[in-house]
């Protein structure tokens, strides 16, 4: 979701307190979780390569991506921007 009210240089600043805001509530995932959600969603790797990266089964990388965003949706439950960005995730 783009405002088009705001400047570009209010738009970046926006756009970095959310980044920082995300990068914050990652931190508060399991290691396995937030490596797993930072190469399929950040990196935009497949679940096939994610789980050859992580040394893992396909299945188990699944269970951690479905994990980690139901952990993070709880987390952002507060925050209602994170909330809106996190519900356009597409399930894998």
């Amino acid at each position: 979701m783009v405002d088009e009210s705001l400047s570009d240089p209010e738009r970046q600043s926006r756009d970095r307190a959310l980044d920082a805001r995300v990068t914050a509530l990652l931190y508060e995932l399991d290691p396995d979780q937030r490596v797993a959600m930072v190469l399929k969603t950040v990196h935009g790797h497949t679940v096939d390569e994610v789980a050859d990266l992580m040394e893992r089964k396909v299945d188990s990388v699944r269970y951690l991506l479905r994990r980690g965003r139901a952990r993070l949706r709880k987390l952002a439950l507060a925050d209602p921007a994170i909330a809106e960005m996190l519900a356009s995730w597409r399930e894998t």
